[in-house]
């Protein structure tokens, strides 16, 4: 590969690393942004922290997941005790009983990936911002790093045609030339 064409491919590299890091179900991806509400999850989550949860295949006792409630259909977050068959049992750190419910995992949302403190102010400035910004910044990025390379490839070429030029200056004449 030359020279400076390596910056284009490594964007794009990260622009998808990111979109599988970051994008919501609602696009495509697999992460979701739960806000916790409540007190069943304290003193492990609060409310107003903001919990990024990415959907998997199987979860395992001692998770922290995020589920829909079966009643209203409120997202509820709590942690899998125990796992019968492929119902999951889950309780709040909070709370001396076990859930009603038992969802599979293909009802569950997603367990958690990361969990940030007070977060719900994040979420509400990303949501404010509106989809088309974000897009509009990652193609201005794209071709910022595009247009990069290509000037890279472009001094490459005026470097390699100066060092020609040098050699063939000092480079020997012919032996006629020669007394």
């Amino acid at each position: 590969m030359r020279r400076g064409m390596w910056r284009p491919l490594v964007a794009v590299l990260a622009l998808v690393l990111m979109w599988d890091l970051i994008a919501p179900v609602q696009l495509g991806g697999r992460v979701s942004y739960v806000n916790v509400r409540g007190i069943s999850m304290e003193p492990t989550l609060y409310t107003g922290d903001l919990m990024v949860m990415r959907r998997q295949d199987t979860y395992r006792v001692g998770q922290v997941v995020a589920f829909e409630s079966d009643m209203g259909g409120a997202v509820v977050v709590h942690r899998i005790v125990d796992v019968v068959g492929e119902r999951h049992l889950l309780k709040g750190d909070n709370n001396a009983f076990i859930d009603r419910y038992t969802p599979t995992a293909e009802e569950i949302v997603g367990a958690e990936v990361l969990t940030i403190p007070n977060g719900e102010r994040v979420a509400t400035l990303a949501a404010a911002t509106p989809t088309v910004v974000l897009q509009a910044l990652m193609f201005a990025v794209t071709l910022w790093v595009l247009r990069s390379s290509q000037l890279a490839a472009r001094k490459e070429k005026v470097r390699a045609r100066r060092r020609r030029a040098v050699v063939a200056m000092h480079a020997p004449t012919s032996r006629e030339d020669q007394p």
